[in-house]
Order: C-alpha cells, then sequence, then structure tokens
C-alpha cells in the first residue's frame, strides 16, 4: 500500500516530479504514473493504487482542473476520506472542492524548510498515519480558523504566562581532541552558544547540571524529563588537520530522536572570535530555521487543545503568506491566544501586529487605537524580550509610525543584535522615513544571517522599494522578480512588477503583472492599491511616480470579468 498516491495533469509532470521527490526524502512511499512499468493495465494499477493509498495528494492547476481523471481521482479521494489537495498555480478549483481547505503551494520550489511546505508535510503525514481509506476522518487544512465562540474552550496551557512555550536543554559541548585549549574553547563556545539561542526566542534555554559529566553517557530522556524539555542539543568538536570541526545534533529530547544534525569546518584562527562567529551560525540554523520548523508543524499537526504558545505561531504562521485571508486569521488567532492566556506579552505583540498588518497591505478598518492599546501591554508586560519589540516595532511601523517602529526595533537589537529578524524590522521602519541606504544596509545584515528566512520574500520586496526610491529601477526590478519566485502570489510585489516594468518600457510584463494582481486579489480596486502606494512610500517622495505609471499599466488591460 503507498503511502500517497500523486494525482496531476501530464503537462505537470515536472513539478509533479519534484513533489514526488520532496515526500520521498520525507521517509514517505509514493505512486505516481511514471513509477507504471511497461505491459502494465494503466487503468487497472491506477484504480488499485488510489484505492489503497493512504494520502492522495491532487496537484491543481489550470490544467488538472479540467482533467477528467484528475477530477475523478479527487473524487473517489474525498469519498475515501484520503483527499490532501495542494495549488501549484493559481486556479479555480472544481466546485466540488471549494470547500475543501486546500493549501497553497503555487510559490514552493522545492525548499525542505519553507513553511507552507512544513505545515503541508505535516499535514500530509497526519492522514498517512491514520492508516489510509475507512479511517476516522483527519482535519485537513494546515491553519484553521479558530472554532466558533459556541465550541467548548481549549484547555489553557499549563503556564499562562509562559504561553506553553517549549524548552530546549543545551548540553555541554564535548572536545575530542584531548588539548587542554580545547576543552578550555568547547566551555567558551558552549557559553556563548546559549546566549546567542536565548536571542531568538524559539525556545526557553536551560543547561542542566551535568558539566562535571562531560564527556560521560547521560541519559538524555531522564534529562529531558526532569527539565521538561521538548529539544535537546549536543555537540562535539575535534581537530580535522590546521582546522577545527564542530558537529551539532538537535534532538526530540523525549525520544532521544535526531531531528537535524550539521557540521561546521573553520580554521584554527582567533579563537575568541571563532567562538562568537561559530554560536552566532548555529543559533541561526537551530533556532530560526529548525525549531522554528518544528513548533509552526506541531501547531499545524494539532486539531485542538492549542495553547497560547501554539495560537500565536500559527497566527505567525498566518502572516507569511500576506494575502487577505491569511492575516485576518491571524488576527483571529491571536485573539484565541489571548483568550487562553490574557496577560501573555507575546500575544499582545502579535495581535497587534496583525492589525496593522493588515490594514498596511489590504486597507482594512481602522485599528489604531486598537494597535496601540496591545503595544503598550505587550511592553509593559515585558519590555526586555526582543521578539515583543520587534513584532511591536513592525505594527507600529505598519501604521505609518516608523519612528516608533524604529525605537523598538533599535532596542530588539541592542537586545538580540544576531537575530536576522530585527535587521528586517529595522528596514521597515526606515522605508516610510526615505532613509534608503540605512534600509538597505538592514536588510544586507538581515540577508547575512539568515538567508533562508521564510520571508525573505518580503525582504526582496522592501529591498525593489529601496532601489525604486533611488531611481534604480533595473535593481528593483530584480528585487521584485526574487520576490516573486519566492511567492509567486504576493499581490504586491505584482504591483511593483507592474509598475516598473511600465516605467522601463516592458508594457507587457507590466499588462501581464495586472493581470496576476487581479487573479491574486480580485476584490481590491485600483484605488486600494494607490492607498497602498501611499502608506508604503514616505511623504514626497516618488510615490505620485508609481501610481501614474500603475493607473497606465491598468488602464492597458482589459476590465477584469
Amino acid at each position: 500500500m503507498p503511502d500517497i498516491f500523486l494525482s496531476y495533469n501530464r503537462e505537470d509532470q515536472a513539478v509533479a516530479r519534484r513533489f514526488a521527490a520532496a515526500f520521498e526524502r520525507e521517509g514517505f512511499s509514493v505512486w505516481w504514473d511514471a513509477t507504471l512499468r511497461s505491459g502494465e493495465a494503466y487503468d487497472q494499477v491506477t484504480e488499485r493504487a488510489l484505492k489503497a493509498a493512504k494520502a492522495v495528494v491532487v496537484l491543481w492547476s489550470t490544467r488538472s482542473v479540467e482533467s477528467r481523471w484528475v477530477r475523478a481521482e479527487a473524487t473517489l479521494a474525498d469519498r475515501n476520506k484520503t483527499l490532501v489537495p495542494a495549488m501549484i498555480e493559481p486556479c479555480d478549483r472544481p466546485i466540488m472542492f471549494e470547500l475543501t481547505q486546500t493549501a497553497d503551494l503555487s510559490h514552493w520550489h522545492g525548499d525542505a524548510n519553507d513553511p507552507a511546505w512544513r505545515a503541508y508535510v505535516a499535514d500530509v503525514r497526519r492522514f498517512v498515519e491514520r492508516g489510509g481509506p475507512g479511517a476516522a476522518q483527519a482535519q485537513s487544512p494546515a491553519i484553521t480558523p479558530p472554532a466558533p465562540a459556541s465550541a467548548p474552550a481549549a484547555p489553557a496551557s499549563p503556564a499562562p504566562e509562559q504561553g506553553g512555550e517549549p524548552n530546549l536543554v543545551v548540553l555541554p559541548i564535548a572536545s575530542r581532541s584531548g588539548l587542554p585549549e580545547d576543552e578550555a574553547f568547547a566551555e567558551d563556545l558552549t557559553s556563548e552558544l546559549i546566549a546567542e539561542l536565548a536571542q531568538h526566542g524559539w525556545a526557553k534555554v536551560i543547561t542542566p547540571a551535568v558539566a562535571a559529566q562531560r564527556g560521560a553517557a547521560l541519559d538524555l530522556r531522564a534529562v529531558a524529563r526532569e527539565l521538561d524539555a521538548r529539544y535537546a542539543m549536543q555537540a562535539h568538536i575535534r581537530r580535522i588537520g590546521t582546522s577545527l570541526r564542530l558537529m551539532v545534533e538537535l534532538l526530540e529530547a523525549d525520544a532521544g530522536r535526531i531531528v537535524w544534525t550539521q557540521k561546521y569546518d573553520r580554521p584554527l584562527e582567533d579563537r575568541a572570535a571563532l567562538a562568537e562567529s561559530l554560536a552566532v551560525e548555529v543559533a541561526s540554523h537551530v533556532g530560526e530555521q529548525q525549531i522554528s520548523r518544528f513548533e509552526f508543524e506541531r501547531a499545524a499537526r494539532k486539531s485542538g487543545g492549542w495553547s497560547a504558545w501554539e495560537r500565536t505561531l500559527r497566527a505567525m504562521e498566518c502572516t507569511a503568506h500576506l494575502n487577505s485571508r491569511s492575516t485576518r486569521v491571524a488576527c483571529e488567532e491571536a485573539r484565541e491566544a489571548l483568550a487562553i492566556a490574557p496577560d501573555y506579552a507575546l500575544a499582545h505583540a502579535m495581535l497587534a501586529f496583525a492589525l496593522a498588518l493588515n490594514v498596511y497591505l489590504f486597507g482594512g478598518d481602522p485599528v489604531t487605537e486598537e494597535v496601540r492599546l496591545h503595544v503598550r501591554r505587550s511592553v509593559d508586560l515585558d519590555s526586555d524580550d526582543p521578539r515583543i519589540l520587534r513584532l511591536a516595532s513592525m505594527a507600529s511601523s505598519s501604521l505609518g509610525d516608523s519612528q516608533s517602529g524604529l525605537r523598538f526595533a533599535r532596542r530588539a537589537l541592542e537586545l538580540a543584535p544576531h537575530v536576522a529578524h530585527g535587521h528586517y524590522c529595522l528596514a521597515f521602519a526606515y522605508l516610510r522615513l526615505g532613509q534608503r541606504a540605512e534600509m538597505i544596509a538592514a536588510l544586507d545584515a538581515e540577508h547575512e544571517l539568515s538567508p533562508r528566512a521564510f520571508y525573505l520574500y518580503f525582504s526582496q520586496y522592501l529591498r525593489a522599494l529601496a532601489h525604486f526610491l533611488a531611481g534604480e529601477l533595473s535593481a528593483a526590478h530584480d528585487a521584485i522578480d526574487r520576490s516573486l519566485e519566492l511567492n509567486a502570489n504576493f499581490v504586491h510585489a505584482q504591483k511593483w512588477k507592474a509598475i516598473v516594468s511600465s516605467l522601463l518600457g516592458q508594457h507587457d510584463e507590466g499588462r501581464g503583472a495586472v493581470r496576476d494582481m487581479r487573479s491574486a486579489e480580485p476584490s481590491l480596486t485600483l484605488d486600494d492599491h494607490i492607498s497602498q502606494i501611499n502608506r508604503s512610500l514616505p511623504p514626497d517622495s516618488r510615490a505620485a511616480e508609481a501610481v501614474a505609471a500603475l493607473r497606465r499599466a491598468w488602464a492597458e488591460v482589459e476590465p477584469a470579468a
């Protein structure tokens, strides 16, 4: 019995191959028609595999929605309660599947760490672990809207003041060289790494009292139980010629299962500088890229009983998509977090950001006073948490209060200078202030620290605006293309594609971008887009030029049907 049956249109075979290979790397067995052997009866083999599969992944595209084979396969999967669909490009799904929650992976090009992909994998895994056709229905969406008020309330988190955030136990780094100087370096690196991991805020960092047992075997599960740790990190160093090798492992603490490992080879030069640079790099990988991914997946897998932390994570995951529906759901998720833990500072900051972001991007109802209330409340509850300060910065800047945004971002960077998201917040604050050079410098620092951040497409969008303000249209065009490569459905990147293409005389490209805009967010009018331009750019800047270019491109496209 295959884990996954892959249903797609033949013209999408290259995309299907990418999905099949990615699923296999995740440990699933995949059946798709490219695996058929010569001489096999196509219809019979396909039907057997379809009926036996534990999860049926239907790849919706403008071609597959017209295919009677794909529709039939989706219908049977829906009847067997094994359907886990995904959109690989914007399209209108068959009407009977419009109410089936469908993952939007139209932006996905194979990145194993993409948050939307990780959430989708978690969803597929839930179907596979359930056991296949005939099993009880599992809840399909990666992020679902909160239950209505009449539903039973989710149980309160075990520690409302913490929101249920996970613990990460960091074991002392061992030296395998037997040299005293390497023992001392391992101790220094352990201290640096603990300090850097604490800045990222994806887990509360704790250290067991096991320094005297360095190199001795530890009962990791017992340590995890004692310290209530969800994750554990262990590492060792050794000499490789004139270089130093650091091996790092991240584990699920209660199971003792390694979930991520990486080696770092560095020349042995300035040891103090080496300890700091290694700690910064490892903490970024472990915190911002790995634990964040596991926590997003964990919150997505649960069908209820979320903690305040998990509700806040679900809000964060929604804001990664930046469409009108996801930002509204982010607000709802953050409100649910506060219903569980009313004094949870991170949830107050998250709600402020989600509300302000919805206004900034889509012109939602005025919520200035509510945003300010939640910003104040979050900072009053914890003014030294860089995560809260970063969200307060983004909320303030989104509503046009860039001076407050700048102040919060700078304070966050004082407390956590090596967290990429702090530099990103700084760049966003600089935008409305028209400080283009400072904006580019902040984006460069952000990219150097975390070149694969899940919000990279928005960073590239900001970079494009900075280049536009400087009159660097070709550079702006390149940045917008990079943004759209990472998220093809981000309507405001599509808008700036239309603007910059029009100004460069690339009118076909500009008209295509306008059509993409209308498809991505059909409810947004030209006036809505113009208002968003004026909310984005500083006063007395080149906003009028951008508006005029968009008007031209918009007028050149036939009115939307």
